[in-house]
């Protein structure tokens, strides 16, 4: 399924979008959605775009586009949309490699082999001993990481001390779902600030971080009392208010 989305950058659009007339905004933002279509905005589409629109305001909208072979482009977002694509291109890979690399359990030997007591032991469980409800959040683990990495703009991979974070919140009761939650939540209070210092860090969003034992129970809280009304969500950050705006003019057909 082709990727509908691309990483949004409001410092960049802001940059680019804070001198325009309000014609030429609109036409701006006419073109970033259309640059998931196409990074290049032909002649053609240009021309349609910009049909209603004076000479001054054609001329202040091209100031901020990139000239390019065949038309414009909007230079941040074709960066963001080839930066993305080549993230997920590469978690596909990383994904199949892995696949193809693991290899059948060896029947064990007829004769058991004493046991040393200097061993490494794992707590890893074969599937069909873990509880039906359980194994379904757990298949959901790269779920919750690529829902971080693209909501972030991080890129964490679903390493084997991840997966066991998890798996012990899921053992304790919680589920995939709030993981995400928990997720969306800390990103939205890395945006507000009090007393000039952000809510919770950016530098902390981190799967050992936001999975821990001893702290994740405590952001499920947080996110439970604002869902009943006890406690006021974070207010949007710019990114999500532009991204909505961005959606509304899409959704009207502009």
């Amino acid at each position: 399924m082709k990727d509908p989305a691309f990483l949004f950058y409001p410092g960049d659009y802001l940059r680019d979008t804070q001198m325009l007339s309000e014609k030429s905004q609109v036409a701006y933002d006419r073109m970033m959605c259309e640059s998931k279509r196409s990074l290049v905005i032909d002649l053609i589409q240009f021309k349609f775009l910009t049909k209603k629109m004076n000479q001054d305001e054609k001329d202040e909208l091209v100031n901020v586009l990139e000239k390019v072979d065949g038309g414009y482009q909007i230079t941040w977002v074709a960066e963001s949309i080839q930066k993305r694509e080549k993230y997920i291109n590469s978690r596909r890979k990383n994904l199949k490699s892995k696949s193809i690399k693991k290899q059948p359990q060896q029947p064990a030997p007829a004769a058991e082999p004493a046991q040393d007591p200097e061993a490494h032991q794992t707590d890893e469980v074969s599937p069909d001993q873990i509880p039906e409800h359980q194994a379904s959040q757990m298949s959901r683990f790269q779920e919750v990481i690529d829902h971080l990495n693209q909501a972030a703009d991080l890129m964490y991979p679903m390493d084997y001390p991840t997966s066991q974070l998890m798996r012990a919140l899921v053992e304790d009761g919680y589920t995939a779902g709030q993981m995400i939650d928990v997720i969306d939540l800390k990103i939205r209070q890395t945006q507000v600030k009090e007393k000039g210092q952000p809510i919770f860090q950016r530098k902390w969003l981190s799967p050992h971080t936001l999975f821990k034992s001893n702290l994740f129970p405590k952001y499920a809280n947080e996110v439970r009392d604002i869902n009943k009304g006890h406690t006021a969500a974070p207010a949007k950050g710019a990114a999500e208010n532009i991204q909505e705006f961005a959606e509304h003019l899409e959704s009207m057909g502009l």
